[in-house]
C-alpha cells in the first residue's frame, strides 16, 4: 500500500507539473481576458498573445481565426474554447433559423418554441402577423447582442426603433404566461461539456446559475412594456 500511495503521489506530482506547462493563447479573448490571466496566473501556466506554440486556444472560429482548419487538421492535440461554427447557434438570427427548419421538420418535438422571424427576411410575415392580433407582444433580440442590449417588447411594427431595424434580429411571440418564483421571471444557466456528436457524451457540471428579474412580473402593458428588469433576467 505504501509503494501505491507513493506511485500515485509521484502521478499526481507529475500530472500538476505537466500542467504548469501548458501555454494559453487568450489574443481573442475580450470580456473574459482578465479572468482568463489570473486563472492561468494560479494555475502556474504561460500566457501568450502569439500563435504557434500554444496549447489551449480560446475563442478560436472559422471567421475569426484565418488559420483554424490548418491548426485543427495539423495540430489536433490543441484544445479550442469554442466549437467550430458556434456562430450557428450563438447568434439569435441564425439559431433562429435552424429552430424554424427543426420546427418543420419535426412539429411535435418543437411546439414548445414559439413564432419566430428572422428579421429582415422575414419582414412581410412579420407584419402579417402583428396586423393580426395587436394584441400579442413581440420580443424583438439583435442577433449578436447579449446582456439585454437594445432587446424590444412591441405590439405593431411601427413601435419598433429605428436603430433594432438597422440590426439583424429576431422577433418571438412574448411568453405572456411564463413560469415564475416569488412572482418573478427567472431562467436557469446550466454548464454542459459534449465531447463528439457519435456517440454524444455529455458532462453536466454539478453546480448552475439562477438568474431572477428584480421586479415583480405583470403581463406586458403599454406601460410596462419598458421595464427591463421585469422582462429581462439578464438585464
Amino acid at each position: 500500500k505504501s509503494m501505491e500511495k507513493n506511485e500515485d503521489q509521484k502521478q499526481l506530482s507529475s500530472e500538476k507539473q505537466e500542467s504548469k506547462q501548458l501555454v494559453v493563447s487568450a489574443k481573442l479573448a475580450v470580456q473574459s481576458a482578465e479572468t482568463i490571466a489570473d486563472t492561468v496566473k494560479l494555475l502556474g501556466w504561460t500566457l501568450t498573445t502569439n500563435y504557434g506554440k500554444e496549447d489551449v486556444i480560446f475563442n478560436p472560429g472559422p471567421d475569426e481565426y484565418e488559420d483554424y482548419y490548418e491548426m485543427l487538421t495539423t495540430r489536433p492535440e490543441l484544445s479550442y474554447s469554442r466549437i467550430p461554427h458556434m456562430t450557428e447557434v450563438a447568434w439569435k438570427n441564425e439559431l433562429g433559423f435552424l429552430i424554424n427548419f427543426m420546427k418543420a421538420s419535426y412539429p411535435e418535438d418543437y411546439n414548445f418554441v414559439t413564432r419566430t422571424f428572422i428579421m429582415p427576411q422575414e419582414e412581410d410575415g412579420l407584419k402579417r402577423a402583428m396586423a393580426e392580433n395587436s394584441k400579442v407582444t413581440w420580443i424583438c433580440k439583435p442577433s449578436t447582442l447579449f446582456g439585454g442590449s437594445q432587446i424590444e417588447l412591441v405590439n405593431e411594427f411601427s413601435e419598433l426603433s429605428d436603430q433594432i431595424l438597422k440590426e439583424n434580429f429576431i422577433a418571438q411571440e412574448y411568453i405572456a404566461h411564463p413560469y415564475l418564483i416569488s412572482e418573478r421571471k427567472f431562467d436557469l444557466r446550466v454548464y454542459v461539456v459534449l465531447f463528439g456528436a457519435e456517440p454524444m457524451t455529455a458532462y453536466f457540471y454539478n453546480e448552475a446559475i439562477g438568474r431572477f428579474c428584480t421586479v415583480s412580473y405583470q403581463e406586458p402593458t403599454n406601460e410596462n412594456k419598458k421595464i427591463s428588469y421585469m422582462h429581462l433576467t439578464n438585464y
